[in-house]
């Protein structure tokens, strides 16, 4: 390469190198809980789906959460899927 297109290549590296520089870093979001998330942790954490239900049940007073619900969760999980 010859000096002129060294220049040309170091003035259009430059603008690009300053607007990634630029970007304000990404805050860590928070785990939001839902329903859903208490019900996987629990139930891979050993919890027999009754439990499950009891602890969604105080934690979520108004929800319509059933065992069937929780059992749905507990497929997936043995299925690999959650």
């Amino acid at each position: 390469m010859n000096a002129m297109t060294q220049v040309l290549l170091q003035a259009h590296a430059k603008p690009a190198a300053r607007a990634k520089a630029a970007k304000p870093k990404a805050k860590a979001k928070k785990a939001k809980v839902t329903i859903a998330s208490i019900t996987i942790k629990e139930l891979k954490a050993g919890r027999k789906p009754a439990k499950v239900l009891a602890i969604i049940k105080k934690k979520f007073a108004d929800c319509k959460t059933t065992m069937a619900c929780v059992y749905w969760y507990a497929s997936r999980i043995n299925r690999g899927m959650c």
